[in-house]
């Protein structure tokens, strides 16, 4: 038999019928179905899916499909009356091919096998412990997991997450849905016991909320999870808690063979340098197209900043700006203003249109249907719907995502029944529905509060990173009232993800392979390129910047820490630095694999744990105190600052370590040099840099 194609397709008012069209063809799929397109059909055709037959005809199929109560319709031998849809005619099919009744057999994508090869690999033949899957959402991480847990034979599997809410059922439904997994069983630590777990026929996937091992109160004891004999531990969304003493302290306990930590947005543990590189797998490149558009909402505003209690030694602060207590605006008639302009309800003048995202030409309009708004706090949200819906309640449904109580959406699935529900929609959030929901119909989001994390940040704007066929959507937009922060961000995530040997040109150059971000000049917006990002960053960015970033931990990696370093910062004794050092290497805390023990850790190590990581905060204390020495003593750069002798003693005393201490732990890459370097050459040059007008 040639190489066919099975394929589904129906009409918008038959599909509501449940009625599909279940065909065969040696062509492609949609050049067939236009061939029948209007041919006997009332209304267009619509494609729904297609797949290799393995061998089978459709004529079997329909057979199939009827021998298991699906009936035939519109007097077609080929039209069937399915009210589960494709979900149940895909079931079918696997049914039919595999004796197993699950509507998804697909494969792993090339991204997604590379992961896989490159985690068996680390895991098996090279014989670590541990593996970091860092990779933006619509990756695909929870299916490719899953292909590495089989491979490695694990029969008894724990994931663990900050985040139950908005993963679980993405975890429990891939389990239950594609026929790779048949033989696993799916089990929620709030609702099993060990007896469950140990007397399961099948291989065993264990869900577990930090949350629940964290809370220590209420009657079921956690020890049965501790007891487990667990092959493999999933640590999701592992920069959102993923490294709390409370949680660390907690995963310890479980008695995993091999370990996978699994992140979108990874950047402090690549910085801390945890895993080498071979127990890495990066992705960055997201689905859709990212338009970033950097609106100063300070413009108009400029000559009311002074004394307006909105302003830092920055000048204005979004967060002060949109301020709220006891449901209202600390600033209403400005805010109200500002959101009137923002979404272009007023007659504007001359120029004042660029604030609103609205009013940027070349826009995809639908991207503007359905959109997210981040905001400081929850009283920030509450104030926010009340005056959305004041004044354009009528075009758009607003929904309060922040806080609890009436009227606030907390569970993902409302939520999308609500944007299934309204044609134009309003979300407002201070951090719930950040992670692991996807919603095809969000085309923007508007960042109108301040922070300075790529991790919140990216996973934010990634919310609006999902395909909708049913608009062709192929990029979404990000509207950043805070432009500076924007470009920063665009900068710092690049040279954060940089691999080895990777130049941070061509680091940067990957990250607008996947996205645009365009910046007013002459009273219009610009695009800019990768050079243009890397000049405003290294050449315009004020002293204070730099001065604040060379304390940031995205430029040490305090694991590296050696024990002179250690009793250096710490004031430790020597026995005690001795038993740090040791505890870091037996647990992979230096470069290199992640070890995990079969026992559980003593209370002396826990403490050893907390020391660590206290030393690791007086590093950052140093670090903070650099600046000083660079502007007193006038070094240049690193290297002039390590060549030095420091003969009056005057590093020892701003920073509270010797030179020869900060040498070393450059040395050993504790303190990252190119991290340093940057940061002094920038202090150094930056005494009287003022940061330019860009608008």
């Amino acid at each position: 038999m040639e190489n066919n194609t099975i394929y589904v397709y129906t009409t918008p008012t038959y599909k509501d019928k449940g009625w599909f069209k279940i065909g065969q063809t040696t062509l492609d799929a949609a050049d067939r179905v236009r061939q029948q397109d209007s041919t006997s059909n009332p209304e267009s055709l619509i494609l729904l899916d297609s797949w290799d037959a393995h061998g089978k005809s459709d004529i079997e199929f329909h057979k199939f499909i009827e021998s298991n109560g699906m009936s035939k319709t519109r007097n077609n031998r080929e039209w069937f009356d399915i009210p589960g849809g494709l979900n149940d005619i895909k079931t079918l099919w696997n049914k039919l091919i595999t004796s197993i009744a699950r509507p998804n057999s697909y494969k792993m994508r090339p991204h997604q096998q590379d992961c896989h090869d490159k985690a068996v690999h680390a895991l098996t033949t090279l014989g670590h412990d541990s593996f970091l899957i860092g990779a933006v959402m619509r990756f695909g991480k929870t299916f490719t997991s899953y292909q590495i847990m089989k491979s490695l034979g694990a029969k008894n599997t724990i994931i663990v997450t900050y985040k139950p809410n908005d993963v679980m059922e993405s975890w429990r439904n891939e389990l239950n849905d594609h026929i790779d997994f048949d033989d696993y069983e799916f089990f929620v630590a709030n609702d099993a016991n060990y007896e469950d777990i140990v007397s399961c026929e099948k291989d065993v996937i264990l869900f577990v909320s930090a949350q629940y091992l964290i809370n220590d109160s209420g009657s079921k004891s956690k020890d049965w999870i501790y007891n487990i004999d667990t092959d493999l531990l999933l640590v999701d969304e592992q920069h959102y808690g993923g490294n709390t003493d409370n949680l660390i302290e907690k995963i310890s306990l479980i008695n995993a063979v091999k370990r996978i930590e699994l992140s979108g947005t990874p950047y402090k543990t690549y910085a801390r340098g945890v895993y080498p590189e071979e127990c890495t797998f990066r992705w960055s490149k997201i689905d859709l197209h990212m338009k970033t558009f950097c609106i100063d909402m300070a413009e108009g505003l400029v000559d009311k900043l002074d004394n307006a209690g909105f302003t830092d030694e920055n000048g204005f602060n979004i967060n002060k700006f949109f301020a709220a207590e006891d449901g209202g605006f600390i600033f209403p008639n400005k805010v109200e203003a500002t959101m009137w302009k923002i979404f272009d309800v007023i007659e504007f003048q001359s120029g004042s249109h660029l604030i609103s995202p609205f009013a940027v030409r070349g826009l995809d309009r639908n991207n503007l249907d359905h959109i997210l708004i981040r905001l400081p706090g929850v009283q920030s949200c509450v104030a926010m719907k009340d005056l959305l819906s004041k004044f354009i309640g009528h075009k758009y449904h607003i929904i309060n995502a922040a806080g609890q109580g009436a009227g606030v959406v907390t569970n993902s699935r409302a939520l999308i029944q609500l944007i299934n529900n309204n044609k134009k929609t309003i979300t407002l959030t201070c951090g719930r529905f950040e992670t692991g929901i996807t919603v095809p119909q969000w085309g923007s989001v508007f960042m109108l509060h301040g922070g300075e994390s790529p991790e919140s940040y990216f996973q934010t704007v990634y919310r609006a990173c999902s395909r909708n066929d049913a608009i062709g959507k192929t990029e979404f937009n990000v509207f950043d009232f805070d432009p500076h922060r924007a470009l920063e961000l665009a900068y710092s995530s690049s040279r954060i993800m940089k691999q080895d040997g990777e130049s941070l040109e061509d680091a940067v150059s990957d990250y607008f392979d996947c996205a645009s971000i365009y910046m007013v000049k002459e009273n219009k917006f610009a695009e800019i390129n990768s050079e243009e990002l890397i000049q405003f960053y290294e050449n315009t960015i004020s002293v204070r910047d730099p001065a604040k970033a060379i304390s940031s931990e995205y430029g040490m990696s305090h694991l590296n820490l050696n024990a002179s370093a250690i009793k250096a910062l710490a004031d430790v004794s020597a026995a005690k630095a001795k038993t740090l050092r040791a505890l870091m290497h037996d647990n992979g805390m230096t470069k290199g694999s992640i070890k995990k023990s079969k026992t559980k850790k003593t209370q002396k190590q826990k403490d050893d744990l907390k020391t660590l990581k206290k030393v690791a905060e007086k590093l950052k204390t140093v670090c903070s105190r650099i600046p000083l020495v660079i502007i007193q003593e006038e070094f240049p750069d690193l290297q002039s600052l390590l060549d030095s002798t420091d003969s009056t003693g005057y590093f020892k005393n701003i920073t509270g370590v010797t030179l020869p201490v900060y040498r070393d732990m450059v040395e050993s890459g504790a303190l990252k040099y190119d991290w340093q370097n940057d940061c002094i050459i920038r202090i150094y040059n930056g005494f009287s840099t003022i940061r330019p007008e860009f608008y």
